[in-house]
C-alpha cells in the first residue's frame, strides 16, 4: 500500500481549496487555522487514495 508525503497531501489540500474554492477571498494557506487545514487535508488525503485505487487492477 502506497503512504504518501505529508508534501503530497499538503500540496493536495491546498490545490483542492483554490480549486473549490476559486473566487473567494481566500486566507494564505500559512494563516488558514488549524481545523480548515485538517479538512482539507483529509479531503486531499482521501482524494489520493481514490485515485490510487481506481488505478490498481483487481
Amino acid at each position: 500500500m502506497t503512504k504518501f508525503t505529508d508534501a503530497q497531501i499538503d500540496a493536495g489540500a491546498k490545490f483542492l481549496r483554490e480549486t473549490l474554492q476559486a473566487g473567494k477571498r481566500l486566507t494564505a494557506w500559512e494563516m488558514t487555522p488549524k481545523a480548515t487545514k485538517k479538512k482539507w487535508l483529509a479531503l486531499s488525503e482521501g482524494t489520493l487514495m481514490a485515485a490510487l485505487n481506481e488505478q490498481v487492477p483487481g
